[in-house]
């Protein structure tokens, strides 16, 4: 057992790797061990092919492992942004990008707002880029619907129509549902 109250039986703890410039003695085990860490990197991630470098404490291994390897849990909520599938392994990564990428318009707007981001002309709920187009230039489907020739099948126009309508609604619903869940994701971590 060493006597810590005596200098002299403390053992020698100055690091003796060649590459080193701190000569310095350290105080403790510890710190002595923690700084040897840092030359020998005895942490390496466990996921074969890996090619980060290996770590010099369990926590950046850590790190490292919840970022690179396991499914991202903070996804954009701009579903037109490549990080809406791709996601962040951290918090502060997702709101980093919303700030950096989309700016303050994504973290701030409500739900019910229809705020574009940093000039687009489609919004990020838009359900889709032509109807929205097409309601911004004043056409309504109504107005389409009186563009068919009397020669047509009135019945077969509208049966279409209505079809088509149906599908875009539950396209339209779908996309809304996932941007609210995508905000309301976001809104948990604020």
């Amino acid at each position: 057992m060493v006597d810590t109250t005596n200098p002299q039986s403390q053992p020698h703890r100055k690091c003796q790797h060649p590459e080193c410039s701190e000569k310095r003695v350290f105080k403790t085990d510890s710190a002595f061990r923690k700084h040897v860490d840092k030359h020998t990197r005895p942490y390496k991630c466990p996921i074969i092919g890996c090619k980060a470098k290996d770590f010099s404490n369990a926590g950046d291994l850590r790190r490292h492992h919840r970022e690179v390897h396991t499914s991202p849990a903070f996804a954009c909520p701009v579903v037109a942004c490549k990080r809406h599938r791709k996601g962040f392994g951290r918090k502060d990564n997702l709101m980093q990008h919303l700030q950096r990428t989309h700016g303050e318009d994504v973290i701030g707007s409500s739900l019910a707002s229809n705020s574009t981001t940093h000039g687009n002309s489609e919004d990020i709920t838009s359900p889709n880029r032509e109807s929205s187009m097409a309601s911004e230039s004043g056409n309504s489907a109504a107005d389409d619907m009186e563009t068919f020739t009397p020669d047509s099948s009135q019945k077969a126009f509208v049966i279409a129509k209505l079809q088509e309508l149906e599908a875009l609604k539950k396209e339209a619903i779908a996309k809304f549902d996932g941007d609210i869940a995508a905000f309301k994701k976001v809104l948990s971590y604020l």
